[in-house]
């Protein structure tokens, strides 16, 4: 017993020691779409953490993962559709859609040990578009219901991405540790993505049916089958849109990163 009380600080040590090639990081993350993804949404908020270890041998070069999640639409917006035979439905519809990507990060920063220093930066893996809706039940007990009140629109790619940045290190803790600030920029690129939004409804206050006048731009209702309760006729309305684009976007990330610094002495 006494052999291994001996021995756990010499494990504790190895353990510290194998630390310092690491590098741990988060931040805040700005999605902006381009090419025919601008027509489908805006911009997106979100978070992206970073590990990376460095090599012992090559000064600057590391290997990693990154994660980021992040949200593109939120939105509740009161809706009506009317039926053939001229009964009215007043409804809510709310949508949230989300970003999710994971993959491998490849990080070169050639002037490690200096105040300040670029680093570029390459990633692959997997990208996911995520969106449900939820559609209230109308305040008119005589209304007309959704048969459906959750759709889910989910989609992902293999994606690829590369930048370029630059780290601050703003000082060195008296532990040998380095905090880091980090800002960069990068484009993103992968195969086509279904994802869902409200940015146009079509002919939302009088629906009578499912019309698709934007098809050609890859896009086309989401729809949802409604069910009147005196009745019992059922109809469907596009409550929201589906888009089909290539992934093309472009990312800005504030960063904030704590990396061990022994390894990276001169």
């Amino acid at each position: 017993m006494q052999k291994i009380y001996l021995l756990l600080p010499l494990l504790i040590a190895a353990i510290f020691a194998e630390a310092q090639r690491n590098e741990f990081g988060f931040g805040y993350q700005l999605s902006k779409p381009q090419g025919n993804m601008k027509n489908g949404w805006d911009a997106g908020h979100g978070i992206q953490m970073q590990y990376h270890r460095y090599l012992r041998d090559v000064k600057g070069l590391g290997f990693g993962v990154n994660f980021g999640y992040g949200n593109y639409a939120w939105e509740r917006n009161p809706q009506q559709y009317r039926f053939p035979n001229g009964s009215v439905t007043n409804t809510t519809a709310v949508l949230s859609s989300s970003l999710v990507s994971a993959g491998a990060s490849v990080k070169i920063v050639p002037f490690v040990n200096k105040r300040f220093s670029p680093f570029a930066e390459i990633q692959a893996g997997i990208f996911g578009m995520v969106s449900s809706i939820y559609i209230e039940d109308p305040a008119d007990p005589l209304g007309c219901r959704a048969l459906e009140n959750r759709n889910l629109v989910s989609s992902s790619t293999f994606y690829q991405a590369a930048g370029i940045g630059v780290q601050w290190q703003p000082g060195k803790s008296s532990s040998g540790s380095r905090h880091l600030i980090e800002l960069s920029i990068k484009g993103v690129r992968g195969g086509d993505m279904e994802y869902a939004n409200m940015k146009h409804v079509y002919d939302q206050h009088s629906q009578t049916s499912v019309q698709n006048p934007r098809q050609g731009s890859g896009e086309r209702p989401l729809v949802v089958r409604f069910v009147n309760v005196q009745t019992n006729e059922q109809h469907d309305h596009s409550v929201a849109e589906i888009y089909n684009h290539p992934l093309r976007m472009v990312q800005l990330n504030l960063q904030y990163s704590f990396r061990f610094s022994k390894i990276f002495n001169e």
